[in-house]
């Protein structure tokens, strides 16, 4: 009787982890999914879309350091002072931490800033927490890389 109540606390034990385990890989391609969006939107220059996708408290460390506000973004897009011709992601990683999660990687974009062209390489990092059951992006940073 002892073994067969320690073997079913044992296989409940590996059911429920493997029940966390595909919770967390389901986690990480939506947040995937979520950066993808993030970068088409930013490529189509859609202001309110953008503005949709972050949290109302979005703050981001830009690379000089300075900090810019969701509203700050948008009005960029907005007056037409940013214009992204392009922008990619690549090696994306996501680490979930129970109702929060960290994605990083690099991003390539293109652009006019003000009618002057850019072309920056960045190593970003965002920073999501699950409200009423979906991910949103609170808080981003992004640092530019050496050529």
């Amino acid at each position: 009787m002892k073994t067969r109540h320690l073997f079913l606390t044992l296989a409940a034990f590996l059911f429920s982890t493997m029940a966390i385990r595909a919770d967390e890989a389901a986690d990480k391609t939506e947040i995937l999914k979520l950066e993808n969006e993030f970068a088409a939107l930013l490529r189509r220059n859609d202001a309110a879309a953008v503005e949709a996708s972050l949290a109302p408290e979005w703050k981001m460390v830009m690379p000089e350091g300075a900090i810019a506000g969701r509203a700050e973004l948008v009005d960029l897009f907005k007056s037409g002072k940013l214009k992204i011709e392009d922008y990619q992601i690549s090696g994306c990683e996501v680490h979930i931490h129970g109702d929060a999660a960290i994605a990083t990687g690099v991003d390539q974009s293109k652009g006019k800033w003000d009618g002057e062209s850019f072309d920056l390489r960045e190593r970003f990092s965002d920073f999501y927490v699950r409200k009423n059951g979906k991910w949103v992006c609170v808080w981003s940073h992004s640092s530019t890389l050496a050529e």
